[in-house]
């Protein structure tokens, strides 16, 4: 029998990661509606492309799946650390 608690638990990882996924790409896509500047455009479209980390840790910790959900969260700011060096578009 499973526990409340780890369905709970799950949903809130979840949610908290999906919302940093909005937050980030949200924003990012926010600011290039308001000036569209080629510049601004690339970092709404590079905030798109690694949030897509942030959606799979978030997809992955719904299915309950909270170790590889965890893995996947910790790569997000080591890919936006290595984006700083290359732009990922």
């Amino acid at each position: 029998m499973r526990r409340a608690g780890g369905r709970r638990g799950r949903a809130a990882a979840s949610l908290l990661l999906i919302g940093a996924y909005g937050a980030t790409v949200g924003g990012a896509q926010v600011a290039a509606r308001r000036h569209p500047a080629p510049d601004g455009v690339q970092r709404a479209v590079a905030a798109g492309v690694l949030g897509l980390v942030l959606l799979e840790a978030g997809l992955l910790a719904s299915a309950g799946a909270a170790l590889p959900a965890a893995g996947v969260a910790a790569a997000w700011p080591l890919a936006r650390a290595l984006d700083r060096r290359r732009s990922v578009t």
